[in-house]
């Protein structure tokens, strides 16, 4: 129908997330409480929440007028709140709070994004007029606004169209939003993949394949951090730039490590004291499973470092290290300009 062509235009020229926040939630509420009337300040609550582990995990930059992250930021810090904290904790803080700074903190998206929502069906000249022409019978955006009963309304047409359309219309909100914050984060990498907290992390059982394969044929490998010689079975898979930043498991980024490390570094950046001793780990491992198998899966993973893995593997330790210096430094710059922090030893 003509009325949901219009949909699209809601997020065009975004200048914040809100409007795609608060679609999601729109979405989420109306589907998994299967009703068509839902509490604004709900909303406002699951917009937070949703935008929870961008912000305190994976530290993805809103932009400078963006209060989602400031106040997210805010919370964090009256509640004492882990950033790994469950949606569905938090959403349950945040609607049942005594604490009036807090309320204050989640109320403030119901200024302007309730209402500019409708701007494709609503030609804005103040809240109440958006409000009042909401509530048209002949009204053909989503949903009617009542703020005396602090709730939306979702149209029967819409309600059809959002439950029917769920996943599909939820992978296009999602879309939206990680076009948005690309802009804002030039050079981090995997924007998409940090929008929605993972349910499990990706298994690590062929790196763990690939090291072994080197421990095997080598002997076993010294720990970069702690100089410790480890042996298959007695070491674990470490990311050298944190997980949480780069949000793959890619060869070039693991190297083994003493067990005590990992608890220890966290999702901290490596300093440049131990910059060789990563790329002399990486150089031996590259080159002892290359002479066993030239065509190892786990090459693929090279990709990006725009040289071949058999030009890699035949390059000086200068030029191996250039190479990877050139790669790994502009990631980790940005990761430090978005406040990841060194680890201290």
């Amino acid at each position: 129908m003509d009325r949901f062509k219009q949909l699209p235009s809601v997020f065009v020229n975004m200048t914040a997330s809100y409007k795609a926040y608060w679609f999601l939630a729109i979405l989420a509420l109306s589907f998994e409480k299967q009703c068509s009337e839902i509490s604004i300040y709900r909303l406002c609550c699951r917009m937070l929440a949703d935008a929870w582990y961008p912000v305190n995990f994976f530290r993805i930059n809103f932009g400078f007028y963006d209060q989602i992250s400031i106040n997210n930021h805010r919370i964090k810090e009256l509640l004492n709140l882990d950033a790994d904290i469950s949606k569905e904790r938090l959403i349950n803080l945040l609607e049942n709070t005594d604490n009036i700074e807090i309320k204050k903190l989640v109320s403030h998206f119901n200024k302007n994004v309730t209402f500019r929502f409708l701007s494709p069906w609503i030609k804005y000249q103040s809240d109440a007029q958006v409000e009042r022409d909401s509530q048209f019978d002949d009204f053909e955006g989503p949903y009617s606004i009542h703020r005396n009963e602090g709730v939306i309304r979702i149209k029967s047409e819409w309600y059809g169209y959002f439950t029917e359309n769920y996943a599909i219309l939820k992978d296009y909100g999602i879309m939206q939003l990680a076009t948005y914050l690309q802009g804002k984060n030039q050079g981090v990498p995997g924007i998409i993949h940090k929008l929605i907290k993972p349910a499990k992390r990706e298994s690590l059982v062929k790196q763990r394949a690939y090291w072994d394969l080197v421990i095997d044929r080598q002997g076993p490998i010294e720990c970069i951090y702690t100089h410790e010689m480890l042996d298959v079975g007695a070491y674990d898979v470490e990311h050298y730039l944190p997980w949480s930043f780069v949000t793959h498991n890619l060869i070039w980024n693991l190297v083994p490590a003493d067990g005590c490390i990992n608890s220890s570094k966290g999702n901290k950046l490596p300093p440049e004291v131990y910059f060789k001793s990563f790329i002399r780990t990486q150089k031996n491992g590259l080159q002892t499973v290359f002479g066993t198998n030239m065509n190892h899966q786990l090459f693929e993973d090279f990709a990006t470092f725009g040289v071949s893995v058999g030009e890699l593997v035949h390059m000086n330790e200068r030029q191996f290290e250039e190479v990877y210096r050139d790669n790994i430094k502009p990631i980790f710059l940005v990761a430090k300009q978005l406040g990841f922090q060194e680890w201290i030893v």
